[in-house]
């Protein structure tokens, strides 16, 4: 991510799936927070959500 529209679109692009209910994204750091509900959706589909907006991903879990 180069800028803060990237993260803008990259943060939509996670609040788009169900079961997420935050996403914050820090251009500057490349990464992305994100609060969701493991019975509604997976760290794959996160991946699949950002590199779908155009963007690498890989999930670390906290």
């Amino acid at each position: 991510m180069k800028c803060d529209g990237c993260a803008e679109t990259v943060r939509g692009a996670l609040q788009g799936l169900g079961g997420v209910t935050e996403a914050k994204v820090d251009h500057a750091s490349g990464f992305a927070d994100v609060t969701y509900d493991p019975a509604k959706v997976t760290s794959a589909d996160l991946a699949a959500a950002v590199e779908k907006a155009g963007f690498g991903a890989r999930p670390q879990e906290a």
